[in-house]
């Protein structure tokens, strides 16, 4: 993270913590299923130039931009 401002970094950064923490909370408590693992999204990737690497793609867990 960049700001200008500590102040505002500062805030920022302890916002992102915060954010992190409390979805790591409702992450642990939610039900996890014995077959949450869907097969079809594992998948080859090209991780950096030259390096291909399988990967698990699904939209809960990668975001893209």
């Amino acid at each position: 993270m960049y700001n200008f401002d500590r102040n505002r970094l500062a805030d920022s950064v302890k916002l992102t913590i915060e954010t992190y923490k409390d979805d790591l909370a409702r992450w642990r408590q939610r039900e996890i299923e014995p077959d949450d693992l869907d097969t079809a999204k594992l998948r080859l990737a090209l991780y950096r130039p030259f390096t291909l690497m399988q990967t698990y793609f699904d939209p809960d867990l990668n975001e893209r931009a």
